[in-house]
């Protein structure tokens, strides 16, 4: 049985949904142990940008990574890039932080779409 994620930062709870995009990935090792433990540096890692506000893994047709971000202030090859990036850059305090190796591979084809479009089910 697949094991969803999910995390909110970044004031999420305070956003109008109806504005924010879900960057949408697979991320074919989602329900391994080891790269579970792993998640909370690429979380932390993207949440970097104030306008990334959730991250959460689930299976649609596939284990898939969501990423809910706000399109006037961050576009989708910002995000791409960020979870692509060889290196994480992640917060050990408020104001430090460390690297770590990027573990995770993503798989194609990513999509937008609207968090209205998501079913209750889904939210």
């Amino acid at each position: 049985m697949f094991t969803r994620m999910d995390q909110k930062f970044n004031d999420y709870a305070q956003q109008d949904e109806s504005k924010l995009r879900i960057y949408e990935i697979g991320l074919p090792n989602a329900d391994n142990m080891f790269m579970r433990s792993k998640m909370k540096f690429l979380i932390s890692h993207i949440s970097a940008d104030d306008y990334i506000m959730r991250f959460r893994t689930l299976f649609t047709d596939r284990p898939v990574a969501q990423i809910f971000f706000h399109p006037d202030f961050v576009d989708t090859m910002k995000i791409h890039q960020m979870v692509l990036a060889d290196t994480l850059i992640y917060f050990t305090s408020d104001t430090t932080t460390a690297t770590t190796p990027n573990v995770f591979e993503f798989e194609y084809p990513a999509r937008v779409i609207p968090v209205t479009d998501v079913t209750v089910m889904e939210k």
